[in-house]
C-alpha cells in the first residue's frame, strides 16, 4: 500500500491526520482524530436583525441567561424587509442542499423589532418572489420563511400610538421611565434588612466596616440608578411635520449623561447596555416579556443546529 496523500494538523490539545491510498480500483481514506478533533464542529446559527440595538440587546440577554453567545452569528440588515429577503436566499440554498442529500444545513433566523404587524410581514413574504409563473419550489420557500421569523414583544399600548416613529426605542424608554424608587429598592431589600440587622448585633469593628461598605455600595447604586432614570424621563422628543421620532433615544440619553462618572455604571458611553442593565434588573417582568420570545426562538434554533451537525459525514453519508 502506498500513501498518496498524508496531511497533519496540530492543535494545542489535539491532532487530525489524513491518509489516502489505492488498492486496485478501490481507494482507502483514513482519518485519525485525537483530543479536541474528535469533537463535532457546530457552526453558528445565522441571526438576521435590523440594527445595533437589536443585536446588543439579544447578546446581553443571552449572556445573562448563560447561553453561549458564540453559537450565534449576527448580521444587521438595516430594515425588516431586508431580513425577509436574506432569509429567502438562505432557505432556497438550504433546500437545494437537503435535496442533494446533505443533512448538515445551517439554521437561519430573522428577528424583527416588534413594530411590524403580522399582516405586513405576510404581504412582504408573499411578494418576495414576483412574476406570473413562480416555480413551485419558490412558493414553498415563501411558506417556510414565516417559520424562521420572530419579533420582540412590544405592548399594544405602544404599537397602537399614531404618528410615531421608533416605537421599539419608545418601548425601551418607557421601560426605563416607569421604574419607581420602590422598584429600584426591591431587588436588594432583603439584603439591606439583613445587613442592617447584622450591623446592630455585631460588636466586631472590622465586620461593622465591611457591612457599612456593602450597604454604601447598595445605596450608591440605587441613587445612581434613580438619577439615570430621571435623565431618561427628562428627554423630550418634539413633533416634526406631525411625526414624533424616537429613533435617537440612545444618542440623546448618552449626550444627557455626558461625562459624569457613575461608580455603579462606568459604561454610560454604552447606552444600549446601560438601558439593558437597568430594565433587566429593575423592570424584570416587562423586560422578560419583551425579550423571551426571541431568546427562546434562538435557543431552539441552536439546539436543532447542534443536532444536525452532531455526526461526521463522508459524501453526505453519516459515518458515526
Amino acid at each position: 500500500m502506498s500513501a498518496i496523500k498524508i496531511g497533519c494538523s496540530n492543535g494545542i490539545v489535539g491532532t487530525q491526520m489524513f491518509s489516502k491510498s489505492k488498492h486496485g480500483d478501490a481507494t482507502k481514506i483514513e482519518i485519525i482524530n485525537t483530543g479536541t478533533f474528535k469533537s463535532y464542529k457546530i457552526p453558528s446559527v445565522i441571526v438576521f436583525c435590523e440594527d445595533k440595538v437589536a443585536e446588543e440587546l439579544i447578546i446581553n440577554a443571552l449572556s445573562h441567561k448563560e447561553k453561549n453567545v458564540g453559537s450565534f452569528k449576527f448580521r444587521r440588515c438595516g430594515s425588516w424587509t431586508n431580513i425577509i429577503i436574506s432569509l429567502a436566499g438562505c432557505i432556497l440554498y438550504s433546500q437545494e442542499l437537503i435535496k442533494s442529500g446533505n443533512s448538515k444545513v445551517l439554521e437561519v433566523v430573522g428577528v424583527i423589532d416588534g413594530d411590524i404587524n403580522d399582516n405586513d410581514i405576510s404581504q412582504v413574504i408573499s411578494g418576495t418572489f414576483e412574476g406570473e409563473f413562480i416555480p413551485e419550489q419558490l412558493q414553498e420557500i415563501t411558506r417556510l420563511i414565516s417559520n424562521h421569523i420572530i419579533s420582540f414583544k412590544i405592548p399594544t399600548a405602544v404599537l397602537s400610538k399614531k404618528n410615531i416613529k421608533g416605537k421599539p426605542e419608545l418601548n425601551l424608554k418607557n421601560m426605563v421611565d416607569e421604574i419607581t424608587s420602590d422598584m429600584v429598592r426591591e431587588p436588594s431589600k432583603k439584603r439591606v434588612n439583613d445587613l442592617c440587622g447584622f450591623l446592630e448585633k455585631t460588636k466586631d469593628d472590622e465586620l461593622k466596616r465591611n457591612i457599612e461598605f456593602e450597604l454604601n455600595d447598595i445605596y450608591k447604586e440605587q441613587e445612581e440608578t434613580l438619577k439615570i432614570i430621571k435623565i431618561s424621563n427628562d428627554i423630550i422628543f418634539h413633533e416634526n411635520d406631525g411625526i414624533i421620532n424616537y429613533h435617537s433615544y440612545f444618542k440623546k440619553l448618552q449626550k444627557k449623561i455626558g461625562d459624569v462618572f457613575y461608580r455603579s455604571y462606568s459604561f454610560t458611553h454604552q447606552p444600549i447596555y446601560l438601558v439593558y442593565r437597568i430594565v433587566s434588573k429593575y423592570n424584570k417582568n416587562r423586560w422578560e416579556e419583551y425579550i423571551n420570545p426571541v431568546i427562546d426562538f434562538l435557543v431552539s434554533a441552536q439546539k436543532r443546529q447542534t443536532q444536525s451537525f452532531s455526526h461526521h459525514t463522508f459524501n453526505n453519508t453519516k459515518i458515526d
